[in-house]
C-alpha cells in the first residue's frame, strides 16, 4: 500500500463508524488489521465484523450463508471414558458413538447453521454436523470466541450439559453473512531458500484461509486486510492505517464534545 492507498481504509473505516456512532471506546478492540502478503493493494478487504485465521473442519461444509445462526461452544464435543473403565473395542465404540450423537441432537435442537468450538471435536460429531448442513470451526481461542459474540451477540456456552436451560434466543447470534475466503500468498521463508531453487521458489505460493463474520448489525468494530508487498512494507501499512484512525477517532470524540458545550451554553 502506498500513501494514495491508505486514505481509501480510512473512508471505509468512516462509513462503518456512520452507523456505529461514538460508543467505539476502544482501538485496539474496534480495529481488527490483519496482513496477508502478495496480491495487489487494490485487494484490500474492509469487513464490517470481525475475521480470524481459521478454516472449516470439513472440507465439504457450507463455505458462505446468508444470516446465519452462530453458536460458540467453549469446550470440545467429545466422549470421555473412565481411565478405570475396561471394556471391548466394539463396546466402547458403540458408547462414543451413542454419546456423540446425544451431544449433537442437544446442539441441533437450537437449529445452528455455524458453530464455533474453543476446542476439539471428534470426527463422528463433525460428519453428523456435516449432514444437517452445519458448518464447523474447531479449535478458537478464547479471544476469538469473545470477539465473535461481541460482533454476532452469541452467548458463549461453557458445558454442553447448560444447553437445555438456555433460550434458543438468548444463546444464538446472526450477522449478515458468514463467508470463508482463501488469500494466495507468496512463501519467502528462509527454510524454503535453502531447499529451493530460485525458479521454483518465485513460482511457489500458499492458500491462507480467514473465516469472516461480515454485515454485524451489532458490531462495535471492524475488520481491515491489507494486501500488497512483503512483511515489512504491510507491517508499516498496518501502523499507520492504526494512526489515521486513531487520529480520526480523536476528531471525532473532541468535536461530539464541542456540540455537548455548544448545546450547554445556548441552553443558559
Amino acid at each position: 500500500p502506498t500513501a494514495d492507498t491508505l486514505p481509501s481504509f480510512a473512508a471505509a473505516l468512516e462509513q462503518g463508524q456512520q452507523c456505529w456512532g461514538t460508543q467505539i471506546s476502544s482501538l485496539s478492540t474496534a480495529m481488527n488489521v490483519i496482513t496477508v502478503e502478495g496480491s495487489l493493494p487494490d485487494q484490500s478487504l474492509f469487513v464490517d465484523g470481525f475475521m480470524m485465521k481459521k478454516n472449516l473442519a470439513h472440507k465439504k461444509m457450507k463455505r458462505c450463508i446468508v444470516s446465519p445462526r452462530i453458536l460458540l461452544i467453549a469446550c470440545p464435543i467429545e466422549y470421555y471414558k473412565d481411565n478405570y473403565q475396561y471394556a471391548s473395542l466394539g463396546t466402547l465404540l458403540t458408547q462414543e458413538q451413542d454419546h456423540i450423537q446425544i451431544l449433537v441432537k442437544k446442539l441441533l435442537s437450537l437449529s445452528p447453521s455455524v458453530i464455533l468450538v474453543g476446542s476439539n471435536a471428534s470426527k463422528h460429531a463433525i460428519d453428523l454436523l456435516l449432514q444437517h448442513d452445519v458448518s464447523v470451526v474447531v479449535n478458537c481461542s478464547l479471544t476469538m470466541l469473545k470477539q465473535v459474540s461481541s460482533m454476532t451477540g452469541a452467548t458463549i456456552i461453557k458445558h454442553l450439559d447448560d444447553i437445555a436451560l438456555l433460550n434458543p434466543d438468548d444463546v444464538v447470534g446472526s450477522c449478515g453473512l458468514f463467508t470463508v475466503r482463501d488469500f494466495r500468498t507468496v512463501l519467502r521463508g528462509e527454510k524454503q531458500a535453502r531447499y529451493v531453487d530460485v525458479h521454483a521458489r518465485r513460482a511457489s505460493h500458499s492458500i491462507v484461509t480467514y473465516v469472516c463474520f461480515e454485515c454485524c448489525t451489532r458490531s462495535r468494530g471492524c475488520s481491515v486486510c491489507l494486501r500488497g508487498g512483503d512483511e515489512a512494507l504491510l507491517e508499516m501499512a498496518r501502523k499507520i492505517l492504526l494512526y489515521l484512525a486513531q487520529m480520526r477517532l480523536s476528531l471525532e470524540r473532541e468535536e461530539v464534545k464541542e456540540e455537548e458545550k455548544e448545546c450547554i451554553v445556548q441552553n443558559t
